[in-house]
């Protein structure tokens, strides 16, 4: 932790971030990303998908190398070339990218291994559209301004979208419209981001109307993070590129969760099990707190947080109900002291209704964090970054609201 003592790391878990630091550390991942797929293609040749990617990324601009290989796609990429599974959805998000961000050459056409049931799906700086299409032996033609993607359908024979490398629309496409900056796409309907956890939610896949609203009340949520936490959206770019809607299917409980296999996606409780839209309150106390975790899961790449006991020992949650390891008590101190934090804050910036909101909210999680950081009192299963990450969070609820 050298490298990051002397107030980086104060820098780096303070609510606002420090957006430099975060980019920092998502490049160090992105690095560590090409190193396994450039050993990869040598141990594969026959993968020619990921043979012209490994070509083509030592040809883009660092900002670009990163554009790529940084996003949750390049993630899914990677994990699917070096596991030998290849997966169509993200070797067409990839290659895709890859266009968007490459000077013009030559024209290339490449084969692509499995299917793809295409709803709505990222490629380059466009969305495909489509009614759920069953799409086979797919291939992708790479032009100077544009790309086709060419396939198969069971009974309808050919289908083909034609893609500019600038992102206007055009047939059955359109342009890639993020809420922030470079942050909060939604991506319902996405192949490669639903929510396989069987945990009681569904993934919706939005009609136009409810697209509409959403992402009006999201926009509405961006602007109350903005203000409150300005580093801290910067920051999205990295640790929440993505909002994958959810709805539970039972219950009243809104569901939100992130997850270390996925970075940079967060899953975020949209509507309520009837349909009925959240409040855009909710969503951005739910965007930031997965943003939170997404934070330390990139801590957690270069610095590891706990070090459990044999056998790990087992801390009551007033979050959950129920027994959780040291690694999940030290993220949900952290993120609900930033939560207080964040509500504390939004009671002397933002209106009457939105402070009440506000003051209920700080004073729900107060009363929680105090009684899980009595139940850590005397663990001896953190690390030291681990041990900054609660010094950080008892700092906080210290301080005065509004500072």
């Amino acid at each position: 932790m050298n490298r990051m003592a002397n107030g980086s790391l104060g820098r780096f878990l303070a609510p606002d971030g420090a957006p430099q630091l975060t980019r920092s550390l998502a490049w160090r991942r992105t690095l560590e990303r090409w190193a396994l797929i450039h050993r990869r293609a040598q141990e594969a040749p026959q993968d020619q998908v990921l043979a012209y990617v490994v070509a083509q990324i030592p040809m883009l601009s660092a900002t670009g190398r990163h554009a790529v290989l940084g996003s949750p796609d390049g993630a899914a990429f990677v994990h699917s070339h070096v596991t030998g599974r290849q997966d169509a959805t993200s070797d067409l998000a990839v290659l895709g990218a890859v266009h968007a961000e490459r000077q013009p050459g030559d024209t290339r056409t490449l084969a692509l291994q499995g299917s793809l049931v295409c709803r709505r799906q990222g490629v380059g700086r466009s969305v495909i559209i489509d009614q759920g299409s069953q799409l086979d032996g797919l291939s992708i033609t790479l032009e100077d301004k544009t790309l086709s993607i060419t396939a198969r359908v069971a009974g309808a024979g050919c289908w083909r979208r034609e893609l500019r490398r600038d992102g206007l629309p055009t047939v059955g496409a359109e342009r890639r419209a993020p809420i922030g900056e470079g942050a909060w796409e939604l991506v319902d309907g996405w192949s490669g981001f639903e929510n396989d956890f069987d945990d009681g939610n569904e993934s919706p896949l939005l009609d136009e109307t409810s697209r509409v609203d959403l992402t009006r009340a999201l926009k509405q949520a961006w602007s109350l993070l903005v203000a409150i936490a300005p580093g801290a959206a910067e920051e999205m770019q990295e640790t929440a590129r993505y909002v994958r809607p959810l709805r539970p299917r039972t219950g009243d409980t809104i569901p939100s969760f992130s997850s270390r296999d996925l970075p940079g996606v967060i899953f975020v409780g949209t509507h309520r099990r009837d349909g009925v839209p959240i409040e855009f309150t909710h969503l951005v106390e739910s965007c930031f707190h997965e943003h939170l975790h997404n934070r330390l899961y990139l801590l957690e790449s270069a610095y590891p947080l706990t070090v459990p006991e044999t056998p790990p020992r087992c801390y009551w949650s007033p979050w959950k109900t129920a027994d959780r390891g040291i690694d999940g008590m030290v993220h949900a101190i952290y993120v609900f002291a930033h939560l207080t934090w964040f509500w504390r804050r939004a009671a002397t910036l933002s209106d009457a209704a939105i402070a009440k909101v506000a003051i209920r909210r700080s004073g729900e999680h107060f009363e929680a964090l105090r009684e899980a950081l009595r139940t850590i009192a005397t663990t001896t299963e953190l690390a030291p970054a681990g041990e900054a990450v609660i010094a950080a969070s008892q700092n906080l609820l210290e301080k005065p609201a509004g500072d």
